[in-house]
């Protein structure tokens, strides 16, 4: 599907963000409104309906991450290959929209490897992170409430790999919206090189001192990409 991606944003206000995929001679044009209700606002052809079956079908798969390069490369070859396990094993990879860090490190792979990329920035992030041109759909919200919220609805499993405070923020929104049982949708961290022991040993605390529920049933933690997206398989089905 490579070449076919056209990236728009919103035009009006904050009603709604908007994207094309298809064909760029017959777009087929999907309003994603603030309540997250999709709509197919246009179909032209035929090809376009088989389009949106071969993309909503699927099983999208966010990763959350850090968006820098200066970093161990190890946790670079780690967002790759999470990137090739997805792809290979017929995931969706959603993410934050850039192209550096380990953004771009897990979506440049998904895509060199046949994965489908979804990208979902906000306009203040742009010029940034960069935006992966590579990607089949690009989101551009208003926000990164909205960014959150479309990344958020549009999964069917979350993966947590190193990242900075955006990261955790994203990780303790989808743990606390499976708390109070907004969703159920399962939660991946990969913990490499031991990075997430001390926030896991953090959540302990906060447990331990009464402040919430054990916060480890709502996530799982994998040391290996090839376990965690074994794991996922086994828990989602493409």
């Amino acid at each position: 599907m490579a070449g076919t991606r056209n990236i728009t944003k919103s035009k009006h206000k904050t009603d709604f963000c908007c994207f094309k995929i298809g064909h760029a001679a017959q777009p087929v044009v999907l309003l994603y409104f603030c309540c997250n209700t999709w709509l197919a606002g246009h179909e032209t052809n035929p090809k376009n309906r088989d389009l949106l079956k071969e993309v909503f079908m699927k099983k999208t798969v966010c990763v959350f991450c850090a968006s820098r390069d200066k970093v161990n490369p190890i946790f670079l070859e780690s967002a790759r290959e999470v990137g090739r396990l997805l792809a290979e094993q017929g995931f969706q990879l959603l993410y934050g929209g850039g192209s550096v860090g380990l953004m771009g490190a897990s979506a440049l792979s998904a895509r060199e490897h046949g994965g489908y990329v979804i990208g979902i920035i906000p306009e203040i992030l742009t010029g940034r992170e960069m935006i992966n041109e590579s990607a089949d759909e690009v989101v551009v919200t208003k926000d990164l409430f909205e960014r959150k919220d479309i990344m958020i609805k549009r999964s069917d499993a979350f993966v947590v790999l190193a990242g900075g405070f955006g990261t955790l923020d994203e990780l303790l929104e989808v743990m606390t919206l499976k708390q109070l049982n907004i969703h159920q949708k399962p939660i991946y961290i990969l913990n490499t090189l031991n990075y997430y022991d001390p926030i896991l040993e953090y959540f302990n605390t906060i447990h331990k001192e009464g402040f919430s529920p054990d916060g480890s049933q709502y996530f799982e933690v994998f040391d290996h990409p090839q376990d965690m997206v074994a794991a996922l398989q086994n828990c989602v089905q493409v």
